[in-house]
């Protein structure tokens, strides 16, 4: 094998490296994944959300239990010093006869904020139970996707690792002076060696003069391209 014909391998063993660079970064980048993870945190946050309003709810309505059961003894008790005769004084009465009307109407109230916070505890637990169920769906959807992910991403490396290996093998093979030209020239174009395609350099796509041509074909000494300076690599039939 000829010093061009292993650049032209050095070459096309950078392009694939290139490539699954660039594959490794939208892997890396997988925007369904993020968008799948971000819901997944929005929905986790949103179900702790409710589980915290749930147990505020639950301990208001304790509180709320508590008051009717001090309501229901304070009106019992102002309804039985009302009627057991042992009062005879009428604004005592009167006094009394209030006191019971008010701890009806709030304990009337309260158990209207009682249902009232029942209704919204269970409306919770439905909306708890969906969303506990939609994490838990998502969450198995994460965990295929991250498996998959972690599978083309060792593959992806197990493939870098062995195009850099060849390389470095074809390079520690290659003429130093010429790997130096090679190297600078693709730093700055992308690519250091063209092959020539009915005298079209494949890297700028612009016609090569015949006698230029002819003297790639010849192989006797390095050829570039008078437009790109990409070396010149003629078609090999």
């Amino acid at each position: 094998m000829s010093n061009l014909d292993r650049l032209w391998d050095i070459e096309k063993h950078y392009g694939n490296l290139d490539l699954y660079i660039k594959e490794l970064k939208v892997l890396d980048e997988n925007k369904e994944m993020h968008r799948m993870e971000n819901r997944y945190q929005a929905l986790k946050q949103t179900y702790e959300d409710l589980v915290v309003k749930k147990k505020e709810l639950k301990t208001n309505l304790r509180k709320l239990e508590q008051e009717v059961q001090i309501h229901e003894e304070k009106f019992k008790i102002a309804e039985k010093t009302l009627y057991n005769g042992s009062v005879t004084d009428l604004k005592q009465l009167e006094h009394l006869e209030k006191e019971k009307e008010y701890h009806f109407g709030s304990i009337d109230k309260l158990e209207d904020d009682i249902l009232e916070s029942l209704g919204t505890i269970e409306k919770l637990d439905i909306e708890i139970d969906k969303i506990s169920r939609d994490v838990l769906i998502l969450d198995n959807e994460l965990v295929e996707k991250k498996v998959e992910s972690d599978r083309l991403l060792s593959e992806l490396n197990d493939k870098i690792d062995k195009e850099k290996s060849t390389i470095e093998e074809l390079e520690n093979s290659c003429d130093e002076n010429l790997l130096g030209v090679y190297h600078g020239i693709r730093s700055r174009k992308g690519s250091g060696i063209a092959e020539i395609k009915n005298d079209v350099c494949g890297g700028c796509h612009m016609r090569i003069p015949e006698n230029i041509v002819e003297k790639a074909k010849l192989g006797k000494k390095i050829i570039n391209c008078e437009n790109c300076g990409r070396i010149l690599y003629p078609l090999q039939k």
